[in-house]
Protein backbone atom coordinates (compact mmCIF):
# COMPACT_ATOMS: atom_id res chain seq x y z
CA UNK A 1 0.00 0.00 0.00
CA UNK A 2 3.09 2.48 0.64
CA UNK A 3 4.61 1.66 -2.52
CA UNK A 4 1.14 2.35 -4.42
CA UNK A 5 1.28 5.62 -2.49
CA UNK A 6 4.84 6.55 -3.73
CA UNK A 7 4.06 5.42 -7.20
CA UNK A 8 0.96 7.65 -7.22
CA UNK A 9 3.10 10.76 -5.12
CA UNK A 10 5.80 9.88 -8.21
CA UNK A 11 3.29 10.49 -11.43
CA UNK A 12 1.46 13.19 -9.04
CA UNK A 13 -1.81 11.55 -9.14
CA UNK A 14 -3.04 13.15 -6.48
CA UNK A 15 -5.95 11.18 -6.03
CA UNK A 16 -4.58 8.01 -5.19
CA UNK A 17 -1.75 9.12 -3.47
CA UNK A 18 -4.45 10.88 -0.77
CA UNK A 19 -6.96 7.98 -1.40
CA UNK A 20 -3.71 5.49 -0.55
CA UNK A 21 -2.72 8.14 2.95
CA UNK A 22 -6.41 7.53 4.17
CA UNK A 23 -6.24 4.04 4.14
CA UNK A 24 -3.12 4.00 5.93
CA UNK A 25 -3.62 6.13 8.29
CA UNK A 26 -7.28 4.21 8.63
CA UNK A 27 -8.99 7.77 8.04
CA UNK A 28 -10.79 5.87 5.26
CA UNK A 29 -14.87 5.39 5.45
CA UNK A 30 -17.12 3.48 3.49
CA UNK A 31 -20.05 5.83 2.44
CA UNK A 32 -22.59 3.27 1.48
CA UNK A 33 -25.87 3.04 3.15
CA UNK A 34 -27.90 0.26 3.82
CA UNK A 35 -29.79 -1.23 0.82
CA UNK A 36 -33.61 -1.72 2.07
CA UNK A 37 -36.06 -3.89 -0.22
CA UNK A 38 -39.54 -2.51 -1.22
CA UNK A 39 -41.31 -3.16 2.41
CA UNK A 40 -38.48 -1.03 4.12
CA UNK A 41 -36.70 -4.14 5.24
CA UNK A 42 -32.75 -4.00 5.27
CA UNK A 43 -31.21 -6.29 3.01
CA UNK A 44 -28.54 -7.53 4.59
CA UNK A 45 -25.86 -10.01 1.78
CA UNK A 46 -24.43 -8.65 -1.16
CA UNK A 47 -26.52 -10.46 -3.96
CA UNK A 48 -30.04 -9.18 -2.25
CA UNK A 49 -28.50 -5.92 -2.63
CA UNK A 50 -27.63 -6.28 -6.44
CA UNK A 51 -30.70 -8.15 -7.14
CA UNK A 52 -32.61 -4.85 -5.65
CA UNK A 53 -30.38 -2.48 -7.76
CA UNK A 54 -31.14 -4.51 -11.04
CA UNK A 55 -34.95 -4.29 -9.77
CA UNK A 56 -34.79 -0.49 -9.22
CA UNK A 57 -32.93 0.13 -12.13
CA UNK A 58 -35.34 -1.36 -14.26
CA UNK A 59 -38.24 0.40 -12.70
CA UNK A 60 -36.31 3.68 -13.45
CA UNK A 61 -35.07 3.31 -17.25
CA UNK A 62 -37.98 1.10 -18.84
CA UNK A 63 -40.41 3.35 -18.32
CA UNK A 64 -42.74 4.04 -21.88
CA UNK A 65 -42.11 7.22 -23.55
CA UNK A 66 -44.16 9.82 -22.72
CA UNK A 67 -47.73 10.31 -23.84
CA UNK A 68 -47.81 13.76 -24.68
CA UNK A 69 -45.04 15.75 -26.80
CA UNK A 70 -43.90 19.26 -25.00
CA UNK A 71 -45.04 22.00 -26.57
CA UNK A 72 -42.15 24.47 -25.80
CA UNK A 73 -42.94 27.66 -27.69
CA UNK A 74 -40.00 29.24 -29.92
CA UNK A 75 -38.43 32.77 -28.01
CA UNK A 76 -39.91 35.87 -28.31
CA UNK A 77 -36.00 37.52 -28.94
CA UNK A 78 -32.83 35.91 -30.11
CA UNK A 79 -30.28 36.66 -26.76
CA UNK A 80 -27.02 38.89 -28.03
CA UNK A 81 -24.13 35.95 -28.28
CA UNK A 82 -20.91 36.96 -29.13
CA UNK A 83 -19.27 34.31 -30.22
CA UNK A 84 -15.92 36.10 -31.33
CA UNK A 85 -12.50 35.29 -29.23
CA UNK A 86 -12.18 38.26 -26.96
CA UNK A 87 -9.11 40.57 -27.16
CA UNK A 88 -5.53 38.79 -25.96
CA UNK A 89 -5.53 41.93 -23.39
CA UNK A 90 -9.14 41.24 -21.63
CA UNK A 91 -8.00 37.40 -21.17
CA UNK A 92 -4.86 38.50 -19.82
CA UNK A 93 -6.49 40.74 -17.45
CA UNK A 94 -8.71 37.99 -16.49
CA UNK A 95 -5.75 35.30 -16.12
CA UNK A 96 -4.08 37.89 -13.45
CA UNK A 97 -7.09 38.20 -11.26
CA UNK A 98 -8.09 34.82 -10.86
CA UNK A 99 -4.77 34.14 -10.20
CA UNK A 100 -4.16 36.89 -7.52
CA UNK A 101 -8.22 35.65 -6.23
CA UNK A 102 -6.65 32.12 -6.09
CA UNK A 103 -3.51 33.24 -3.77
CA UNK A 104 -5.97 35.16 -1.48
CA UNK A 105 -5.98 33.55 2.09
CA UNK A 106 -9.51 34.11 3.24
CA UNK A 107 -9.78 35.64 7.10
CA UNK A 108 -10.47 32.59 9.50
CA UNK A 109 -13.77 33.45 11.30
Amino acid sequence: MAAEAEEAARHNNIKALYDNIRVLTNKFKKSSRPVKDKLGNTLKTAEEQMKRWVEHLKEVLNQPPPSHDANIQPAAAELPINCNRPPKAETSKATIKGTNQQNYQHPKE
